[in-house]
């Protein structure tokens, strides 16, 4: 993917991820923020249930990001 673009994003849920990247990808731009609502959950995963904290963004071993471009705040709200 060589660009894409949200206005904002927000997620509610324990183990939930706003933004993962697992391949290279060129530009990512948020307009606003991102913001995730949770805590450590139960979350598939290629089709396995592993536990993971919720996070506003996550890159994994084979993702790259060239650019990250946020206009506003990244935030992970633990509750």
């Amino acid at each position: 993917m060589r660009s894409i673009r949200f206005k904002s994003i927000e997620t509610f849920g324990d183990g939930s991820i706003g933004i993962q990247v697992s391949t290279p990808v060129g530009t990512v731009r948020i307009d606003e923020g991102v913001t995730t609502h949770g805590s450590v959950g139960t979350t598939l995963v290629k089709g396995v249930n592993m536990e993971l904290p919720a996070q506003a963004f996550s890159v994994k071993s084979d993702g790259v990001v060239d650019e990250l471009v946020v206009g506003g705040d990244l935030v992970g709200r633990q509750v």
